[in-house]
Order: C-alpha cells, then sequence, then structure tokens
C-alpha cells in the first residue's frame, strides 16, 4: 500500500495503533502520530517494516500529559530513505521508545516546514 504526499494525523481516541509494511513517500507525506490524543491504560503505537522515502516523515508527537496509563513506541524494522524519523516534545512517564533494526540513508537535505529547536524556527 502506497500513500503519496498527504499530511495525516493520527491517534485520536485511539489506544492501539499499528502500520506494518506500508510504504510512505513524497515531501508532502507527513504522519503525525499524536500521542496526547491517545487513551487506554496501556497505548501500542507500533512501525514495523515499512519504507519511508522521499522527504517523507514519521512525527511522533509527544505530549507529557498524555491521558495514557503507559505507552510503548516501537519503530522497528524499517527504511528511510530521503526521510525522517522525528520524535518531538515531551512524552509521558512510563513511556518505553524502541527504535531498532532501522536503516537510514540520506543523500540529500530533508526538510520540515514548522520545525523549532531551542526555541528557533529552523525552517520555514
Amino acid at each position: 500500500m502506497v500513500y503519496p504526499e498527504v499530511a495525516q494525523a493520527v491517534g485520536s481516541g485511539l489506544s492501539w495503533l499499528c502500520y506494518r509494511n506500508v510504504t510512505f513517500s513524497g515531501g508532502g507525506m507527513i504522519l503525525t502520530v499524536l500521542i496526547g490524543a491517545m487513551t487506554g491504560d496501556v497505548a501500542n503505537v507500533t512501525f514495523d517494516g515499512c519504507t519511508w522515502r522521499d522527504g517523507a516523515v514519521l512525527l511522533l508527537a509527544g505530549n507529557a500529559h498524555a491521558a495514557v496509563g503507559s505507552l510503548n513506541i516501537a519503530v522497528t524494522g524499517n527504511t528511510f530513505r530521503d526521510a525522517l524519523l522525528s520524535p518531538e516534545g515531551g512524552f509521558p512517564p512510563h513511556t518505553n521508545i524502541t527504535i531498532s533494526g532501522n536503516r537510514f540513508t540520506v543523500t540529500r537535505l530533508i526538510s520540515r516546514s514548522g520545525l523549532v529547536l531551542g526555541g528557533r524556527r529552523v525552517l520555514p
């Protein structure tokens, strides 16, 4: 399954989110996982075996005040080819984040609109 250049926000009201073997492609493809909108005693977010390419962005938008008892995030076995993995913000207590077995290849600058580091906007 290929999702062409679109921006999507996911996670609202969910306690379980899983993408397996999906291809995300293009500079306009920003998949934002809204941690603060997830619910449940245990929330699980999994990205396994996916391909991110040509400027696509996986944005894990943390929220330290999320209404989850515990949070498990696994980003495993993915390929990032000229793409970004961007965990941002604070995450709630009892959060486990596993990022392993991924392959990252960067051949050009990948921009992400709205990126702010240290209170300064880095890119338009």
